[in-house]
C-alpha cells in the first residue's frame, strides 16, 4: 500500500523576492498561509543573531505563552492540506522556527529561503522556486477551491460534555452519523476552528484540542461554549495570523 505523501512545510519572509515570486505565481496560496509576525514578539533585550536553525533561537520561540497555539494551528493546516507556508518578515526567526519544529514533528520535508549549512546566506530565487514549483502545483490542483482550513481559534467558557451528549443521542436513537465525534471542552481549553460546512450550518463547530495530555484530539462541540482567544501581546490574534492569506 503506498504510503501517503511527505507533508510539506515552507518558511518564507513576506518582505522578501521569494514571497513575491511565489504568490505571483500561485495565488491559491491563500488557503494555506500561516502568519506569525505578530504571535511572536521579540523580547526588548533579545539578539537578533542567529535563525531558526539554531536551538537556542527555537527555544526562545518556544518560551512564549503563543508558541503552542501557534504550532498546533501549523500542524492543522498542514493535516487538512499536506502542505503550509509559515510567514514572518525575513524568514529568518520566527517562521523558520515553526517550520523547523513542524517538519520534525511530522518527518516532514522543510523547505526554506536560508541554506542550513549557511544559514545567514539566502538561496537563489530560481532555485527556492524550482524546489517549491512542484509541491505548489500539487496543492493548485488538488485544492485550487478550498478555502483556508481553520476559521478561527477559541477559549472554552463553560464545561461541555462530549460524551454525554454523545451517549444521549445513542439512547434517544437519534440518527448518529458514522465518524461524528463530541469533543468534551473545560474552561480555558483551547480549540482551533476548523472549516466544516455542511454541520456548522446545523449549529456546530468542529475543532481540534489544543491540549497535551490529548494530542489530535477533534470533534464537535456548541459555539456558544467558547469565545475568541486573547492574547496580551497580540489582542487581534486569529487576525494577524490570516493576515499573510488576505496579502496574496
Amino acid at each position: 500500500m503506498p504510503s501517503a505523501p511527505r507533508a510539506i512545510i515552507i518558511a518564507v519572509g513576506q518582505k522578501t523576492i521569494y514571497w513575491d515570486t511565489m504568490r505571483r505565481e500561485f495565488p491559491v496560496i491563500r488557503n494555506c498561509c500561516l502568519d506569525v509576525r505578530a504571535a511572536f514578539n521579540r523580547v526588548w533585550d533579545a539578539t537578533a543573531d542567529g535563525t531558526g536553525f539554531d536551538i537556542s533561537v527555537r527555544n526562545r520561540m518556544k518560551a512564549q505563552e503563543t508558541w503552542e497555539v501557534v504550532f498546533q494551528t501549523a500542524l492543522v493546516i498542514t493535516q487538512e492540506l499536506g502542505l503550509v507556508i509559515i510567514v514572518c518578515n525575513w524568514g529568518k526567526h520566527r517562521s523558520l522556527s515553526v517550520a523547523i519544529e513542524l517538519a520534525k514533528y511530522t518527518h516532514g520535508h522543510l523547505v526554506s529561503t536560508r541554506h542550513q549549512a549557511r544559514p545567514p546566506q539566502l538561496r537563489d530565487v530560481r532555485d527556492f522556486m524550482n524546489n517549491v514549483r512542484p509541491h505548489l502545483n500539487r496543492h493548485t490542483h488538488l485544492y485550487s477551491l478550498r478555502a483556508h482550513p481553520i476559521v478561527g481559534i477559541s477559549v472554552c467558557i463553560q464545561y461541555w460534555n462530549g460524551r454525554d451528549w454523545d451517549r444521549q443521542l445513542r439512547t434517544d436513537n437519534v440518527e448518529w452519523r458514522v465518524g461524528d465525534m463530541y469533543l468534551t471542552i473545560k474552561v480555558n481549553d483551547v480549540v482551533i476552528d476548523v472549516a466544516r460546512p455542511t454541520r456548522i450550518a446545523e449549529g456546530w463547530q468542529c475543532g481540534v484540542l489544543v491540549r497535551q495530555d490529548m494530542p489530535n484530539a477533534t470533534g464537535w462541540y456548541p459555539p456558544t461554549a467558547v469565545h475568541s482567544i486573547y492574547f496580551a501581546n497580540c489582542p487581534d490574534f486569529f487576525r494577524h495570523l490570516m493576515k499573510a492569506s488576505r496579502q496574496v
